[in-house]
């Protein structure tokens, strides 16, 4: 009787141990950012309470720590937003990009992205043009919206793009 208990005491002890060790690698969208960084490759937009600004909120960049893990979250759809930075022009676009952060805020998660530095990234969102967006849940791409693709554009059609796909501006933010 003690040699049938065992194993199945050993299997069991196996089977809880790869559940806490799998539980354990799956990350939080928290869980994949870091601190305050306007210098990182990788940065996610994230609108909260600025520090030393008594209560007032607004948009900051958190360096991302694990790209791998935040692109697989199933639990927030990521807005990748793929910029050059030697290019003066995309100043307004980012501009826009913030206030797009803001007013989605809780409804997905902004991310810049350096296209020079993240080439592995561009590569696996098939970002052609700069500046580039793309939707992205689960690691799949739902869209992607490429500004070299269109004649012309404004950040309104990037808005309108992404209310296609169930994501209404909360325009009260930005007051």
């Amino acid at each position: 009787m003690r040699k049938g208990i065992l194993p199945r005491l050993i299997a069991a002890l196996i089977a809880v141990s790869l559940m806490v060790s799998c539980s354990k690698s799956e990350k939080s969208v928290e869980d994949c950012l870091g601190e305050l960084s306007y210098d990182s490759s990788v940065s996610a937009m994230v609108y909260e309470e600025v520090e030393g600004e008594d209560g007032a909120k607004g948009i900051q960049y958190r360096r991302v720590t694990d790209v791998d893990s935040l692109k697989k979250q199933e639990e927030i759809t990521i807005l990748f937003y793929f910029y050059n930075p030697t290019r003066s022009d995309l100043a307004g676009v980012t501009a826009g990009v913030e206030d797009l952060a803001q007013t989605l805020d809780g409804q997905l998660l902004v991310v810049a992205v350096d296209t020079m530095q993240e080439r592995e990234l561009v590569t696996y969102y098939c970002v052609e043009g700069i500046p580039g967006f793309v939707l992205s849940r689960g690691g799949k791409i739902v869209s992607s919206f490429d500004g070299q693709e269109r004649v012309s554009w404004t950040m309104s059609d990037v808005v309108d793009w992404v209310e296609n796909y169930g994501f209404v501006p909360d325009m009260s933010l930005l007051e």
